[in-house]
């Protein structure tokens, strides 16, 4: 009898312990996560952005603890690629503007018509272990330099971000072109990290917390040209989702308020799939292109001898470059925009893919 009995209770305490262990790993897998400044981006990183299609059926009051963000079935827009340098890499001709700061973000992004052209541009950071601010931007507008620096900075997040966390910021900037244009803007921004839990995107699952930022900004601007101006009161949101240790938030949400109501406008996510190509079972990548970022030539290698045929595409997805592909070959990039782009090899039967960045 007192056999039985001692094998009934070691069964009892076994299957005791297992839902004590179930019952810790549910716990640890939906406990709330805290970012940091190390959670923050650093020189030298370089993120891969996709933009989608804009649903505005996600419900943006859905938020709190222990949630879970379904953002799986996102569709493909574009992609772009953001790089981050030293503040002090920046041209000299912004650098003694931004001699406090020490992060700076150089956007793919450009603009150009027949009036006028935007293009190198920076928004530039201050990092540290309380807080992370926008200092402002430069860029060069119809061939000009064009530095545009905060006065009060534009505190993007205070550190550490906790659920329940919430402050305010506010933040103004001034810039004109002589003979040209006068603009000035007052911002107040309101950040609230109003939910924790995981979010998923077309390429992965993540703990993460959200950070809903209401931002009124006072725009006013007056045109030489025209001899007056006007002033402008916008209302516009960010939700962000952020991740431990990914830089940037995995996923964003922008939406403008429209009569109280935020409407959805952008949709980006991280797409930390660009960063590797299709993978050999070995761990070794079918297709390498280094270096990565890139600036005036590519080196693009295959591990095969079999006859291949290469295809480049640029963020828009016009094609770019195309030829036969031998097991190593070089390419002359200097001349191509900066921005991200995806290289498409067709190796007898297989079709591998890989993306890189020109960052300049």
């Amino acid at each position: 009898m007192m056999h039985r009995m001692g094998v009934q209770s070691n069964t009892f305490l076994q299957g005791f312990c297992l839902l004590l262990l179930a019952i810790l790993v549910s716990f640890s897998a939906s406990s709330q996560i805290t970012i940091t400044d190390a959670d923050m981006p650093s020189a030298g990183d370089v993120f891969f952005l996709d933009n989608a299609v804009p649903d505005l059926t996600i419900d943006l009051s859905q938020t709190g603890t222990n949630q879970q963000w379904d953002f799986s079935n996102l569709s493909l827009l574009t992609s772009t690629g953001d790089t981050f340098i030293a503040a002090d890499d920046l041209p000299l001709t912004y650098w003694l503007f931004f001699l406090s700061s020490n992060l700076a973000e150089k956007s793919a992004l450009s603009f150009s018509s027949d009036l006028i052209t935007l293009e190198d541009i920076y928004t530039v950071y201050k990092k540290s272990s309380s807080q992370y601010q926008i200092d402002g931007y430069a860029g060069t507008f119809s061939g000009i330099p064009l530095p545009v620096v905060y006065g009060s900075k534009d505190v993007v997040y205070r550190f550490p971000l906790n659920y329940g966390n919430m402050d305010s910021a506010d933040a103004d900037v001034t810039f004109s072109i002589p003979g040209l244009v006068y603009f000035s803007q007052e911002r107040h921004r309101v950040n609230e990290v109003d939910g924790w839990g995981t979010v998923i995107t077309p390429v992965g699952t993540y703990d993460a917390l959200r950070v809903k930022s209401t931002i009124t900004d006072v725009d006013s601007f007056y045109v030489d040209t025209l001899g007056g101006g006007y002033q402008l009161t916008v209302k516009s949101y960010e939700y962000k989702w952020l991740a431990t240790d990914k830089g940037i938030p995995v996923v964003q949400i922008n939406a403008t308020d429209v009569a109280g109501i935020p409407v959805i406008s952008q949709i980006l996510y991280q797409d930390t799939a660009l960063q590797s190509g299709i993978k050999e079972p070995n761990g070794t990548s079918a297709l390498q292109i280094t270096p990565n970022p890139a600036m005036e030539v590519i080196t693009v290698k295959i591990n095969s001898d079999l006859p291949s045929h290469y295809i480049i595409y640029n963020s828009a997805g016009a094609v770019v470059a195309a030829g036969a592909q031998r097991r190593s070959m070089q390419l002359d990039v200097s001349k191509w925009p900066s921005g991200i782009y995806r290289a498409v090899v067709l190796n007898s039967g297989r079709l591998l893919s890989s993306s890189f960045v020109i960052a300049r």
